[in-house]
């Protein structure tokens, strides 16, 4: 899949020529090195790369190259469809080379069928790829995007089955799973105790007022 050769290019205009010489030599680990992590614009410049270049790659280099811009993904990811992480992470086989010794047996704990939970604070993000076994961890997540975006807080939950994970993560008990391969039991608003349990007592006071206001 192509995308706009624009949003792929380095933060500082000072590496652009040293960056368009390495994708014109096809030198792409090096080319790879010059673009922003998700905290710098374009947040979305490496996984545009995986999308236009990723065919150029060796199997190792590309599965690194993904864990290498996901785990710095930050607000990246919000710029990407369902369609285009579809891509990235089912266009190609091999994405358990994504995962180290624990992830691995992380995956070996997990039962055949799955709850997952994904917190998220708007409703076009419910359906995504990051989910979690833990619905503390989600409840974490979705406080944290209500914190710096506002909205409600919310936590959506499903079922899915092992065999279709694409790869998992055990530091923040991260699953990565296609959404079209989750089945929505039901959303909710984070419950209090976990706000409270999250440290979040003071905001959720101050959410529930606001939220009583709105609804008078």
């Amino acid at each position: 899949m192509g995308t706009n050769r624009g949003q792929i290019r380095p933060s500082d205009p000072a590496d652009s020529a040293a960056f368009e010489d390495a994708i014109t030599e096809r030198r792409w680990r090096d080319a790879f090195a010059l673009l922003p992590d998700g905290m710098y614009e374009p947040k979305d410049a490496k996984f545009r790369f995986l999308l236009q270049f990723g065919e150029e790659l060796s199997d190792q280099e590309y599965w690194q190259f993904v864990w290498d811009a996901y785990k710095r993904a930050f607000q990246g990811l919000d710029r990407l469809s369902n369609e285009e992480l579809r891509t990235i992470f089912r266009g190609r086989a091999g994405a358990e080379q994504m995962m180290g010794m624990s992830d691995r047996e992380l995956l070996d704990w997990l039962p055949d069928t799955l709850t997952i939970y994904r917190g998220y604070h708007q409703s076009q993000r419910q359906r995504r790829f990051s989910w979690t076994p833990s619905e503390s961890a989600a409840a974490w997540f979705a406080l944290l995007f209500h914190q710096s975006a506002g909205g409600d807080p919310m936590i959506v939950e499903g079922h899915a089955k092992k065999e279709d994970v694409i790869a998992c993560f055990a530091h923040e008990a991260e699953i990565i799973i296609d959404p079209d391969d989750v089945i929505i039991t039901r959303a909710y608003s984070v419950p209090e105790e976990l706000w409270i349990s999250q440290g979040y007592g003071d905001e959720f006071r101050e959410y529930r007022t606001r939220r009583a206001q709105s609804e008078t």
